[in-house]
């Protein structure tokens, strides 16, 4: 007989009425003398065929007598069951030998689809929240449960946007429970797809013949929800790499078979795989199908040469690449340039630290005014005078670098501009030296000024005149060296453009 939502639709708080079709007698080739039907439904009836008796829970047909073979009488119950009518419409399920992990890899991809009586008009979250507590007299789906290897780990639960948190895992004495929880309730005829996975060991269903120098694959063609028929099962077994003499052996006929390869990380021949196809699952095919091969164990060490074959060959490959010149003239204008950014680069860096070497001459000279160490003063400044002579040979060095008379003949468009770029950088190069220079005399020539005024003063030999004229020469000096610092500036941002 078949089953079926009745009405199709219903609205989302209703209960769910389906219709069982089915014959009244036994289909049978022979000859019935007696034959009694009785038919049990725990909820409530709608209607039925005339039936003979009627109890709580039963109806009964019967009995009758003397009946032909194959006779055929419509049988129809019309009654209440709230439960989702489910089926599934692809299941592919993908086992991975893995003899160097010692486990079973097992995954499966479902698209559920609801078959039950479809919803009617739109859904709505506030009623759905509002009649949590009536869930069980509607057909929704709020929960999947799967039951699971008893070994199984590293269980896994996502869909197409990525991973569904809403899931329970357990490990109980005989067994493991799933319990997924979908990112929506299903009603009728509305569908979901996700994918879970998990690790078993591989002991569980693998043995290994030494007589025959054979290994035994046993697993289950499918392991699904039960009473869940499922439209097309793919089941892909993939084996480890090397193995051969492949046979394969089914319970029940398959609609299409064949063996492939599959490629993962750092295979080289693939891995042998076996694929089977069938239409129509249902419970009783969850039925072990059998795989024999051969598996020699020098190729358990096959990938890890493999991976260190890989990463020499890169290592090389990347040296060889490093120290390879490919172009056929050497452009000067390029090298130039590349010369040109890295000199830049270096004349920042020492803008930088000139400003802290001028800095550290105004702390010392802070020092001298509280303490007014004169000696001490003035062997810390000649230590400072030496660090900005330094600087100025590091640039006197880096003009040096680009002389342009070895090149007055070159007349490569590309070259003349990068001499062009060249050239400028120089007079920022004379510019620095000059700026520096400059700014090193005002500020000796400030602090003499300050240190004479100051020893004159301690003779008592104040003059407010001089002092006048001192502040007023120490503020132009201070604002020509702002001067400078605004022009340093201006120089590194132009050389770090």
């Amino acid at each position: 007989g078949i089953v079926f939502p009745y009405p199709e639709e219903q609205v989302q708080t209703k209960q769910q009425s389906v219709k069982f079709y089915g014959n009244v007698y036994v289909s049978s080739p022979y000859k019935i003398e007696t034959l009694k039907t009785i038919v049990k439904v725990k909820t409530d009836i709608n209607g039925a065929t005339k039936f003979d008796s009627k109890s709580t829970d039963k109806l009964v047909y019967g009995p009758y007598q003397d009946l032909e073979p194959f006779q055929n009488a419509p049988l129809s119950v019309h009654y209440v069951d709230n439960r989702p009518i489910l089926k599934f419409k692809t299941l592919h399920r993908h086992l991975e030998v893995s003899h160097w992990g010692n486990n079973l890899w097992v995954q499966e991809d479902y698209q559920l689809f609801h078959n039950g009586a479809k919803l009617k008009g739109h859904f709505s979250r506030l009623d759905y929240q509002f009649t949590a507590s009536a869930h069980h007299n509607t057909n929704v789906l709020k929960e999947l449960k799967f039951t699971l290897p008893r070994k199984a780990s590293e269980v896994y639960y996502k869909d197409q946007i990525g991973n569904v948190s809403t899931s329970r895992f357990r490990n109980e004495r005989t067994k493991s429970v799933l319990e997924l929880k979908p990112r929506y309730p299903l009603y009728g005829g509305w569908q979901y797809t996700w994918f879970h996975g998990f690790y078993v060991p591989l002991s569980d269903y693998l043995k290994y013949s030494r007589a025959e120098n054979t290994y035994l694959l046993r697993v289950p063609f499918v392991s699904s929800l039960p009473d869940v028929p499922i439209e097309k099962v793919f089941l892909r077994v993939v084996l480890p790499e090397g193995a051969s003499d492949i046979q394969v052996k089914t319970p029940f006929t398959v609609d299409k078979q064949e063996q492939t390869l599959h490629f993962t990380y750092f295979d080289v021949s693939g891995r042998p795989t076996v694929v089977f196809e069938k239409n129509n699952v249902v419970d009783e095919h969850s039925l072990p199908i059998y795989v024999t091969y051969k598996f020699e164990s020098i190729n358990l060490i096959k990938k890890p040469l493999v991976v260190v074959a890989f990463l020499i060959v890169f290592f090389l490959l990347s040296m060889v690449y490093a120290r390879l010149d490919i172009s056929i003239i050497k452009d000067q204008a390029v090298e130039r340039d590349a010369l040109l950014r890295t000199y830049r680069t270096k004349v920042s860096v020492i803008i930088k630290q000139s400003s802290i070497i001028f800095q550290n001459l105004d702390s010392i000279f802070s020092e001298f005014k509280a303490k007014q160490q004169l000696e001490q003063f003035k062997s810390k400044r000649q230590d400072i005078e030496q660090e900005v002579a330094a600087v100025e040979k590091q640039l006197s060095e880096i003009e040096k670098v680009f002389d342009f008379g070895k090149d007055a003949s070159v007349t490569t468009p590309l070259l003349k501009i990068q001499q062009q770029s060249e050239k400028a950088f120089v007079k920022n190069v004379r510019d620095v030296m000059k700026f520096l220079t400059t700014k090193l005399n005002k500020q000796k020539s400030m602090q003499n000024d300050v240190v004479t005024f100051l020893m004159d003063s301690q003779n008592g030999d104040i003059d407010e005149k001089r002092k006048t004229a001192l502040t007023a020469s120490l503020a132009k000096a201070e604002t020509e060296i702002e001067e400078l610092d605004k022009n340093l500036k201006k120089i590194s941002v132009e050389l770090n453009k």
